[in-house]
């Protein structure tokens, strides 16, 4: 640019000269247009840069890998022949931290810009920067006025297949069943023999083990909610596909959970400050909690979820617990005190030290089997 200004001074001053030494009327007005034509494309510029204001056209949500571009606009321009401009547009996962700027060269209509939603969360679209230039790219005016939208990328949730231990306390005997799936259906408990009961619903391996007559029933009593606890520790370098697949493992686990019939509760937050235990026990919550989620901006420290966990967990005898981390940096066997936890990450993600409490699996939509308790 500096360049271009000082060939047109130095082309002022030639044109100044020739106009004294030429009596020829045309190319007077030759060199009168080369003058006046960029100082008018100039003055255009900087007018037009006071007057102009961005305006973004944006949906409010959309699903993961689904197409979706952003309209936008200026209002206020006048005189756009004159004069070029371009736009400089940010956008920025608040969830994983990714983001991306573009430069789009404004044609005097509404441009569409393609919004990123490879991975979940709050994608917030912002006109950082209009540069208003002349025709002669001599001078360069950016306007202060700025626009800014959010869309909510949903994630793809896939059915997880949950099987839940639980353990029955016969007198001073503790025993434990697995039951595939989480219906009440499908759960088992045991009674002492009644007079009437059906002898095909006799326990004969647990009557014979604990020398009493036992009732094998359907509908064990009510179970407490599973605690579902979320970490996103966010590293320099950390892949958003890592925190994507814990997000989408969890919103999915939790989903499955309360389709058949299962409350959760579950915990996150991007501060202790802002720590909170929601309930989720029917669709309306899970939509509820999969903005809460895909909302925040995620940047604790690592001892965020001992925090969280020295929070909540005096509460939670008798719970059920699943961790979903990126990378777990805290020694979940210190902070759960000797509680069966289940922790959950994505391939190839890093975990601590872990112990007999803890069962550690990864979870995806191919690999879809989550066991806990």
């Amino acid at each position: 640019m500096w360049k271009r200004r000082i060939g047109y001074a130095m082309w002022l001053l030639a044109a100044g000269l020739l106009w004294f030494f030429e009596n020829n009327t045309g190319t007077k007005t030759v060199l009168a247009a080369s003058i006046l034509l960029p100082a008018y494309s100039i003055v255009c510029a900087w007018l037009n840069a006071k007057k102009v204001r961005p305006v973004l056209h944006l949906a409010e949500q959309c699903g993961e890998g689904q197409q979706m571009a952003a309209g936008c606009d200026l209002v206020g321009e006048r005189l756009r022949g004159s004069c070029r401009t371009l736009i400089q547009v940010r956008q920025v996962n608040r969830m994983t931290g990714s983001g991306q700027t573009a430069t789009v060269l404004y044609r005097g209509r509404e441009e569409m810009l393609p919004i990123e939603t490879t991975y979940c969360g709050m994608v917030g679209v912002s006109v950082e920067a209009i540069f208003v230039s002349d025709w002669f790219d001599l001078c360069s005016f950016r306007s202060t006025e700025k626009c800014f939208r959010e869309i909510v990328v949903f994630p793809a949730l896939y059915p997880v297949n949950v099987t839940r231990r639980e353990t029955m306390q016969i007198g001073d005997e503790a025993f434990q069943t697995t039951r595939f799936g989480t219906g009440i259906e499908e759960s088992l408990g045991v009674r002492p023999y009644r007079p009437g009961d059906p002898i095909r619903m006799i326990h004969w391996k647990l009557s014979g083990k604990l020398d009493q007559t036992l009732i094998r029933e359907n509908g064990a009593p009510d179970r407490k909610p599973v605690l579902v606890l979320l970490e996103l520790h966010c590293e320099a370098g950390e892949q958003e596909q890592n925190m994507h697949d814990c997000v989408k493992a969890m919103l999915s686990t939790v989903k499955s959970l309360v389709d058949e019939g299962t409350a959760c509760l579950v915990c996150t937050g991007d501060s202790i400050e802002r720590c909170e235990a929601m309930h989720v026990v029917s669709a309306h919550d899970l939509e509820l909690i999969q903005r809460e989620v895909l909302h925040r901006t995620f940047t604790p420290d690592a001892e965020y979820i001992g925090r969280l966990a020295a929070g909540i967990m005096p509460e939670m005898q008798g719970n059920e617990v699943v961790l979903f981390s990126t990378s777990l940096l805290t020694d979940a066997a210190s902070i759960y005190q000797g509680k069966p936890v289940t922790l959950v990450v994505p391939q190839g993600a890093a975990y601590g030290p872990g112990s007999a409490e803890i069962v550690t699996c990864m979870l995806s939509e191919t690999q879809p089997d989550l066991e806990i308790g």
